[in-house]
């Protein structure tokens, strides 16, 4: 018994360190467990006039699952471009997530799957989890593979377009399984850590590294001694270390995508706005379509496009001289609306305009 409890201590507890208002250290601990199995199979839905295939309403499920090496025994992607594999096996996501967002976006209606999590946990926060760590659950081993790829359909769930880039920019993103020995799982299984991945890079880390403005040479090349990464996101470092060393330092050649397509078109090319919706009190999305009316490249989930927007419209002042605005902003529509579809969020001293814009092909 007294093994069993040391065990239990060492392995699926998560304590911290913290201060109290008169300076006493305490320690604040939590079991890690699962809370909900959360499985769901491919269907399609209604969403802006456009018919979706998706899995990513995921229901939570009262009995025990087998994990197996591709996926949860009822459970299946529809897009297995950008999800499923065997370094996409099973998605984590936190309850601790699902109280931060309840707060940001005002909401309790959020339940447990919502994200299209697999499995949602008490613990392992994207800051502490690390990749390469591994975890017995029930009777399987899994290993962590890689952050969440940014998809626009967990804004369908949500109600939020937006919610892709807040999973970036709010360090949230959650992160994926590979199943190391397949097994029986349920909601309230302990996590106990088996053992601590190559290199001590954390999710939060390595989603940052490929998704945020700055990638770090030494960043890359300790990211890509982890053997545990997944495929996907060691080619996305790889691509980024070779333009870093070709002293290339705009784009992102990480979001490429390993298939290596004949580029849809060279520089900027501009689009008009045929429509904008308030999708919230400070949350507009944009439907662009070419103003030259040619054909649209097609896109993957989690790719962007580089915005580039004339100063003098940007700023409202048309005596302004030359120059731009650039931004980045993340994909959130479905593929064959004939148009792009981005969700800008307006910051408190900023200014949302509809007008004209450039947008770049290297995202494509």
């Amino acid at each position: 018994m007294r093994n069993r409890m040391r065990d239990l201590k060492d392995c699926s507890i998560r304590c911290i360190s913290i201060n109290n208002e008169k300076g006493i250290t305490l320690q604040k601990c939590r079991v890690m467990k699962v809370l909900s199995i959360n499985i769901s199979l491919p269907q399609e839905v209604e969403w802006r006039g456009q018919k979706v295939r998706t899995s990513i309403f995921k229901k939570p499920v009262d009995r025990r699952i087998m994990a197996r090496r591709m996926h949860l025994d009822g459970d299946g992607q529809a897009d297995l471009v950008a999800h499923g594999g065997e370094h996409r096996a099973v998605y984590v996501y936190q309850s601790e997530s699902y109280e931060y967002w309840r707060r940001v976006l005002q909401r309790d209606d959020l339940h447990y799957g919502q994200f299209g999590e697999n499995f949602t946990v008490e613990g392992l926060a994207d800051k502490d989890v690390c990749i390469g760590d591994r975890y017995q659950i029930g009777s399987a081993i899994f290993e962590v593979t890689q952050p969440r790829v940014t998809c626009y359909k967990v804004g369908i769930s949500l109600g939020v377009p937006e919610m892709p880039a807040l999973l970036i920019g709010h360090k949230r993103p959650g992160f994926y399984f590979r199943v190391i020995e397949e097994g029986e799982v349920g909601a309230g299984d302990l996590i106990r850590k088996l053992s601590s991945g190559d290199e001590g890079m954390s999710v939060v880390d390595v989603d940052q590294l490929l998704y945020s403005k700055e990638h770090p040479m030494e960043g890359l090349i300790k990211a890509l001694k982890i053997p545990a990464l997944s495929k996907g996101w060691q080619y996305s470092f790889n691509e980024l270390l070779t333009a870093a060393r070709s002293g290339v330092t705009s784009g992102n050649a990480g979001l490429a995508g390993p298939e290596a397509r004949p580029l849809a078109w060279v520089g900027f090319r501009r689009f008009v706005i045929r429509r904008a919706l308030m999708e919230s009190a400070d949350v507009r999305s944009f439907e662009l379509t070419p103003e030259d009316g040619g054909e649209l490249a097609p896109f993957q989930a989690g790719q962007h496009l580089a915005v580039r927007i004339p100063a003098s419209i940007s700023s409202g002042d048309p005596s302004l001289p030359g120059g731009a605005l650039i931004r980045m902003y993340s994909l959130c529509g479905p593929q064959g609306s004939g148009s792009y579809r981005i969700a800008v969020k307006r910051e408190v001293s900023g200014r949302v305009v509809v007008g004209c814009m450039s947008i770049s092909r290297k995202a494509m």
